[in-house]
């Protein structure tokens, strides 16, 4: 197999002429909207790079793909442009609050939704998904660890659990490199490295790095 640009540049694979899939991925400092320059629709504020969809699609993906949170249609745009594959997923961003870093006016929303409520409801979404795929097919999850009141929301490992309560077996955590964090990350790092916060211990590093969680329907 041909692997995806980005996810075999690693010095185990410069010399040998088999490469090996490495379990870092690093697609390089190009903005997502950079990579969605020819999408109709590109002011968006959403991070999801095109070329990881595309690599996560290439080693995992087969027809028909379903995003059910589909967000500005990355995933579905990139497993589109194959035309063997069939699309389809739910918005889960009201486009008219895009520019806003909203997700919707609604509380039941579930990118409104903290704590045990995100979670709860993220376990009917991941359950659905199980109920939907055929066995020993696959399910990919991106998602990366927040933080809350100074403290270290571990959300790749409650996604691990969530997805293993659903039903799934853990079949891959991948690592994947971040170049452009979100407003809201880079802001809160800045908050937590100011000399004030510094002295007193809480300060973070700025999550650069996110979870292609992998999982598989025995």
């Amino acid at each position: 197999m041909k692997f995806p640009k980005g996810t075999t540049e690693h010095p185990l694979n410069k010399s040998g002429k088999r490469k090996i899939l490495v379990s870092v991925w690093d697609f390089g400092a190009t903005h997502p909207q950079s990579e969605r320059s020819f999408y109709l629709c590109n002011d968006h504020p959403a991070k999801m790079r095109p070329s990881l969809a595309r690599a996560i699609l290439q080693l995992y993906g087969e027809s028909p793909v379903l995003d059910p949170m589909a967000g500005i249609g990355t995933t579905l745009v990139e497993a589109a442009l194959n035309a063997s594959k069939h699309v389809g997923g739910i918005a889960s961003r009201d486009p008219q609050l895009a520019k806003t870093g909203l997700y919707s006016k609604s509380k039941d929303n579930i990118g409104n939704m903290v704590g045990q409520t995100y979670l709860s409801e993220m376990l009917k979404v991941y359950r659905e998904c199980y109920r939907v795929l055929k066995p020993d097919k696959f399910m990919v999850v991106v998602v990366k660890d927040i933080q809350r009141k100074w403290k270290t929301v571990p959300l790749g490992a409650d996604t691990i659990k969530l997805c293993q309560m659903a039903g799934f077996d853990c079949h891959d955590i991948i690592i994947n490199k971040m170049y452009f964090p979100s407003f809201w990350m880079l802001s809160l790092a800045k908050k937590a490295q100011t000399k004030e916060v510094m002295k007193t211990q809480k300060f973070h590093a700025l999550k650069s790095h996110e979870y292609v969680l992998v999982f598989r329907k025995p």
